[in-house]
């Protein structure tokens, strides 16, 4: 078990590319909840219901981590 999750480590550590992955959905959170914080009220932003959208919203950054691990599987027999 040791052996697979070392060998998975060193794959992840030898393709370059997840770290655009992860800077992409660090800034698609971002810009997503910066923009749906920007369009309301100071008084509507303590709702549970802003808040709830706001997790939401930052559910974009879920696609492109499917996509990160897909790229991450289907790399693994180039």
């Amino acid at each position: 078990m040791s052996a697979l999750v070392r060998s998975e480590l060193l794959k992840v550590r030898t393709i370059r590319s997840w770290w655009a992955y992860l800077i992409v959905i660090a800034l698609f959170t971002a810009i997503a909840v910066a923009a749906d914080t920007g369009q309301t009220d100071n008084a509507e932003r303590g709702t549970v219901d802003f808040q709830v959208g706001l997790v939401e919203t930052a559910g974009i950054s879920l696609l492109l981590a499917i996509i990160l691990g897909i790229t991450i599987v289907t790399t693994e027999f180039r």
